[in-house]
């Protein structure tokens, strides 16, 4: 009862703030929308998007009301536990911070394209109501792809999903886009939501949250016995085979047989260059597409 009766006064309270200068609210929305749809428009200049933010390590101290208490060791754990003195308050000084710095921008794109066939991302683009429009002929364009690699997996689930962070390297290249692909322009003023989606750093990214965990899976393989053959030709070339030795200086690399099988298969023209791709691209320059709407 206190619980509900403490978020309904909470509540309240934030409504008669907000009553008290409705309209400036509305308008700091509208000038942040704008401000956003602006930033994203083919002819605007380039700036960067924030991925992610981290706490300011400056605080200021402020002095913060609490019920007195004491501790007492807890039966269950045997560790020390802290029992409050209801109805006696006292006051302590805390530190405040408040000041979220950013940890990561990177170039704002001029929109993503995401490769159909992507269900998982297709639902979350809907949920969100984002404006997307569909490829209704394929183009030849140039973007970042970004590649991940080295996932570090959460040791157990929440709420049903296991969170990854991998290392992340970008690269621009000319990709052939197919037909049917969504484009997700920027001039839209929910753009940083697509942002916080798609870009693999980001905290709440599809990616952090498992929800494109099979892009690390390796599928296609070779037999080590014809993958031994194609290296005793690859060798006759002097710049693989000074490669090779160089690689070699790595003991880790040279002590680890699945990881001198890679190393090897990789440079095939049999191996997988989707394994770690993520099947959407950012877009960095005013594309020229042929799109209709998204029903």
């Amino acid at each position: 009862r206190q619980r509900v009766l403490a978020t309904r006064d909470f509540l309240l309270s934030l409504l008669a703030e907000v009553a008290k200068d409705p309209g400036g609210l509305m308008k700091a929305v509208a000038e942040a929308e704008a401000a956003t749809v602006a930033a994203g428009r083919p002819d605007a200049p380039p700036s960067d998007v924030v991925v992610s933010f981290r706490e300011s390590e400056t605080a200021e101290t402020i002095r913060f009301p609490v019920y007195a208490w004491e501790t007492a060791p807890s039966v269950v754990s045997g560790q020390p536990q802290i029992r409050y003195r209801s109805g006696e308050v006292r006051e302590i000084e805390v530190p405040w911070y408040h000041r979220p710095e950013v940890a990561l921008a990177v170039p704002r794109p001029r929109g993503y394209l995401v490769l159909p066939g992507w269900h998982q991302i297709e639902e979350r683009l809907r949920g969100h109501a984002l404006r997307v429009e569909k490829l209704s002929a394929p183009v030849e364009i140039e973007v970042e792809t970004m590649r991940v690699s080295n996932p570090k997996l959460a040791s157990g689930a929440y709420q049903g999903l296991v969170r990854v962070e991998p290392q992340v390297s970008r690269q621009r290249e000319r990709r052939r886009i197919p037909a049917g692909a969504l484009w997700i322009p920027a001039d839209q003023p929910d753009f940083e939501v697509a942002v916080q989606l798609l870009e693999p750093e980001a905290p709440d990214s599809l990616l952090s949250w498992g929800l494109l965990s099979s892009v690390f899976e390796q599928k296609e393989y070779i037999d080590p016995r014809v993958l031994e053959g194609h290296v005793a030709t690859m060798l006759k070339d002097p710049k693989v085979a000074a490669e090779w030795e160089a690689a070699q200086k790595d003991e880790k690399l040279t002590a680890d047989p699945r990881a001198r099988y890679l190393w090897w298969y990789r440079r095939t023209p049999y191996w997988d260059e989707t394994v770690g791709l993520l099947p959407y691209v950012r877009v960095l320059q005013a594309p020229r597409l042929e799109t209709r709407a998204w029903h």
